[in-house]
């Protein structure tokens, strides 16, 4: 036990003794989401898509239709700010960056719309953006069939209206009002039908619509609480590779050789190294868990399952890559082959892009990486409540990866010690 505790005490003493590289991998969590809090407007702002409007039409109705969606927007929670422009101040601008997409409405729109003939609207977007851009062109795909149905429900009395009260008429004649004002109301009549009562209905509660005003902000719902888990797993994974690469550094030094020699079982040698490297992952863990809690509003009560939790992951994670390391045949390949590893890991993992947002098959795959089991728990601890037949399920196996990298590590460290 006590050549146990002298081990990982070394390992500790010679990580402290770096303190840039402990720094980084402290700050690795707090950095990315400051980053990102920032990116996002400090977290509680809302995201504005500026759209430069290009009316190259200047008939009533798409005067009508441009009011219509300057006025509303298209969602609550992103706020659409249209600005009309010039052609020529439009393409520059967007050029420059200066703008989220520029909107161009040809000449003949609105005749277009209301004869229900094919018409193109020109849509550059800004390549500096991609979230924001993606929604207006959803927003317009909306406004668009919207657009479609009105005409076929309205288009005759709309297209009456707009040809006007005829040749030396100053205003329509009351006969024809009177005609044109019961299309519309047979017409709108007739659709109720099917929007009233609404086929679909969304049944929030019985007290959630009058509290919802009043509820928090659920922080799980926050750019930055959506992305933390991953953050926190990718933080740990690169401990797990950097810490991975100390058994080259010893043998280089000739410490395993001595270690191999020694009069004491060269497993308790190996465990000191994952007892160190679970302490480094322990501190980074009760660190960033504990900053997010205070910056997200959450539960402090949560703090120390997450954080036992990301050091059982943590821990799995560095036997992992301690066996690739100590398999690898000179220093240079463990680095190379362990990064080569680790992208990947945090590519299908949901470190760098969430699970949610993966391809269907990617996402099953990266669900069961033992970074993506991990960070689906820790999201549930930390925003939720884990299910217990997964969260055994998740530690199983972690423990089986850990408890198997231990015991490859073993077998080949006579080896690589003596090689």
């Amino acid at each position: 036990m006590r050549f146990l505790l002298r081990s990982a005490w070394k390992d500790l003493r010679r990580r402290l003794a770096d303190p840039v590289a402990l720094g980084i991998w402290i700050g690795l969590p707090v950095m990315l989401g400051f980053l990102i809090g920032l990116a996002n407007g400090g977290g509680d702002a809302t995201p504005t898509a500026r759209v430069l409007l290009v009316n190259q039409d200047d008939s009533d109705f798409t005067a009508l239709v441009v009011g219509a969606l300057a006025r509303g927007g298209f969602r609550d929670e992103v706020l659409i700010d249209f600005e009309e422009v010039d052609l020529e101040t439009g393409e520059e601008r967007i050029a420059d960056g200066d703008g989220t997409v520029l909107l161009i409405l040809p000449a003949d729109f609105g005749r277009a719309l209301l004869e229900a003939e094919p018409v193109t609207v020109t849509l550059i977007t800004n390549p500096a953006e991609t979230i924001l851009p993606a929604i207006v062109v959803e927003g317009l795909e909306i406004v668009r069939e919207g657009a479609f149905y009105a005409e076929r429900i309205l288009g005759e009395p709309l297209r009456a209206i707009a040809a006007g009260p005829g040749a030396g008429l100053d205003a329509f004649d009351a006969v024809t009002v009177a005609r044109i004002a019961v299309q519309i109301n047979d017409r709108v009549v007739a659709a109720s039908r099917l929007l009233d009562p609404p086929i679909i209905e969304l049944d929030l509660g019985e007290d959630d619509e009058a509290t919802a005003a009043d509820e928090p902000a659920d922080p799980a719902r926050t750019l930055i609480g959506f992305l933390l888990p991953g953050m926190l797993l990718m933080s740990l994974l690169f401990i797990a590779q950097g810490m991975s690469d100390d058994v080259w550094t010893e043998k280089e030094n000739g410490t395993l050789r001595r270690a191999f020699w020694a009069p004491r079982p060269l497993m308790v040698f190996v465990a000191g190294k994952l007892l160190a490297g679970l302490a480094i992952i322990a501190l980074v863990s009760a660190i960033a868990v504990t900053g997010a809690a205070f910056w997200l509003d959450l539960e402090l009560a949560r703090v120390p399952l997450a954080v036992v939790w990301c050091a059982y992951a943590g821990a799995g994670l560095f036997g992992l890559f301690l066996l690739v390391a100590m398999l690898a045949s000179s220093h240079r390949t463990a680095n190379l082959v362990t990064m080569m590893i680790l992208f990947p890991m945090m590519m299908i993992g949901g470190s760098f892009v969430p699970l949610e947002f993966l391809p269907e098959g990617m996402r099953a795959i990266g669900a069961w990486t033992p970074n993506g089991i991990a960070l689906i728990q820790l999201r549930d601890m930390v925003f939720g409540t884990p299910e217990p037949r997964s969260f055994a399920v998740a530690a199983l196996v972690l423990a089986a990866v850990g408890a198997l990298s231990l015991w490859l590590c073993v077998l080949r460290a006579r080896r690589f010690a003596t090689a």
